[in-house]
């Protein structure tokens, strides 16, 4: 083989190394997730957002939670956040969450003969409400994601674009009665900063809609994308959604990292992603901003 060639492959090797040793120490050390990337094809993920009860601090009870239902070892922590905001689904109406717990089973027929019965024992006596809801995990999907975000940000340099997507502040924000609702969620996200300032973990449940807000849709998950290359975060988690409780119904699950709160808060109030969320459309969603917590257990 040519020297050259020989190089050549080393480089693209060690590019790759490097890139997934970057995001994986991310998921561990910065967002806590405790996912295997290899994890069996049977494996079955169950996300449990919750409301503690008045009185109870967060960490405490999804102690307790995680003590009623992991000790015997069928249920693993995959993640736990606290949560700054609840955006409102139309199908599930006003739930503010306080957190969420995302739980692995072995395999969707462990959880219904086993983990079913322990959870809704455990939510009912630790939670003031709850919602559970399931997903298959996309393992091919997530392990070639480090790749194609590699892929985007060498795409952005050849064409000269350094720099990553300027985050200004949308002209307007600070006076705009549109924007009260955001100005709210940024107070939120200042205050669970001090709780974890190293990362934010983003959850989405999707119901995609029609063909043109699916298309929208895809054009604002592909802005956002481009920026999660430049900025070295983005998705912990992708996969199809599995409804396990009341009539809601929705299509993906999405799971992202964030460098941190508070650049969460730089990302809503920019220009950039105000000019991209405009023009965003989904048929219904259920999105929560979380810091994880998984390491205070």
């Amino acid at each position: 083989m040519h020297p050259a060639l020989i190089a050549l492959v080393i480089a693209v090797l060690t590019i790759t190394g490097v890139q997934y040793l970057r995001y994986l120490y991310l998921r561990r050390i910065n967002a806590q997730d405790r996912q295997f990337c290899l994890h069996s094809t049977e494996a079955f993920h169950v996300f449990v957002f919750f409301k503690v009860k008045s009185g109870t601090r967060v960490v405490e009870s999804v102690r307790a939670f995680l003590q009623r239902t992991t000790n015997e070892r069928r249920a693993k922590l995959i993640y736990a956040g606290q949560s700054a905001f609840t955006v409102d689904s139309e199908q599930l109406g006003h739930r503010p969450f306080d957190g969420v717990v995302l739980l692995q089973y072995s395999s969707r027929l462990e959880y219904e003969e086993r983990g079913a019965r322990i959870l809704a024992g455990a939510v009912a006596e630790l939670f003031s409400d709850s919602y559970l809801h399931a997903m298959r995990r996309n393992r091919r999907a997530n392990l070639l994601m480090p790749l194609w975000l590699l892929r985007l940000r060498i795409g952005q340099l050849l064409r000269g674009r350094w720099q990553s997507p300027d985050l200004a502040v949308q002209p307007d924000y600070p006076t705009s009665p549109r924007y009260d609702d955001w100005r709210y969620r940024v107070d939120r996200l200042q205050a669970v900063h001090k709780v974890n300032p190293t990362a934010l973990v983003t959850l989405n449940l999707i119901k995609r809609g029609n063909a043109t807000q699916q298309a929208a849709h895809e054009r604002f998950g592909d802005a956002m994308m481009d920026l999660m290359a430049a900025d070295v975060h983005g998705p912990l988690h992708t996969g199809r959604s599995v409804a396990l409780e009341g009539n809601a119904r929705f299509d993906d699950v999405v799971a992202t990292y964030y460098p941190s709160a508070d650049y969460f808060s730089r990302l809503v109030t920019s220009q950039f992603f105000h000019e991209h969320w405009s023009r965003n459309a989904v048929s219904d969603t259920v999105w929560l901003a979380t810091v994880p917590i998984s390491d205070s257990l």
